[in-house]
């Protein structure tokens, strides 16, 4: 994945191109860059942590989702700010999966998409959501499993 400035000038580009002529367009790309980039101005500014679109800032995301679990309970975090940088943090996997793995996005909802694989559909979203309040999953070993499937 590009830098944090590179990806803004593509999803700049991408958006203009949907402005100019809208059936040349996949909307769900730009849904996903958008949230990217939301994702990487929350951990840079809140958690001081730099992504980079490498597996280690997956494994960075799965220990920023544990301390997010943990202080939600101790702290007055709202859940909508929660969704909403869980929305980003899929947002983030999912142009991972579709830069480094090539699915197609698609939108399900006006505000969640997903990626298919031929065929095989992830939902970044539910398997952030899933990863956030089970604990069980980590984004890192779901990006891992994808690739060799």
């Amino acid at each position: 994945m590009e830098t944090y400035n590179e990806l803004i000038e593509r999803y700049e580009k991408k958006k203009e191109s949907l402005e100019l002529d809208s059936q040349h367009v996949n909307v769900a790309d730009l849904y996903f860059m958008q949230q990217a980039l939301m994702c990487r101005e929350f951990t840079s500014e809140f958690f001081n942590y730099e992504l980079d679109g490498s597996i280690d800032s997956l494994e960075g995301l799965d220990e920023i989702l544990r301390l997010m679990k943990d202080s939600a309970t101790k702290a007055e975090i709202t859940d909508y700010m929660i969704d909403l940088f869980l929305r980003g943090i899929s947002g983030y996997f999912g142009l991972m999966l579709l830069d480094e793995l090539h699915g197609v996005a698609m939108m399900i909802s006006e505000d969640e998409a997903i990626i298919d694989f031929g065929g095989n559909e992830v939902k970044p979203y539910q398997e952030v959501l899933d990863s956030y309040q089970n604990h069980n999953q980590q984004l890192s070993d779901l990006y891992n499993f994808i690739k060799n499937h």
